[in-house]
């Protein structure tokens, strides 16, 4: 995850999303964001990413050092997903091939 003061993009396995608003935590560290997920696949990338980007609701808790995040897709049956991450860890994140 790489965080900017606007939003952030995420890389996991086989694929990928952007949160498209200010990271906020409430005061427990809570958050409740909103973005898009994009799947992955095997083969070249398309210039127009948009055509396989689905609404998505990035949920969970944030320490000083750990973050759990839930990726829900809102605008098609997805099952949920969920990722812990360390800061500073070293991420294990496999390309599709």
């Amino acid at each position: 995850m790489v965080v900017t003061d606007t939003g952030a993009t995420i890389e996991y396995d086989c694929a990928s999303g952007t949160i498209n608003e200010p990271l906020r935590l409430d005061a427990f560290g809570n958050f409740d964001w909103r973005g898009v997920h994009r799947p992955g696949h095997g083969g070249p990338i398309l210039i127009d990413d948009s055509l396989g980007a689905h609404a998505a609701r990035y949920t969970g808790h944030a320490t000083a050092d750990q973050m759990t995040i839930t990726l829900a897709v809102t605008d098609t049956t997805f099952a949920e997903q969920t990722f812990t991450l360390q800061r500073g860890g070293a991420p294990r994140v496999f390309k599709c091939l």
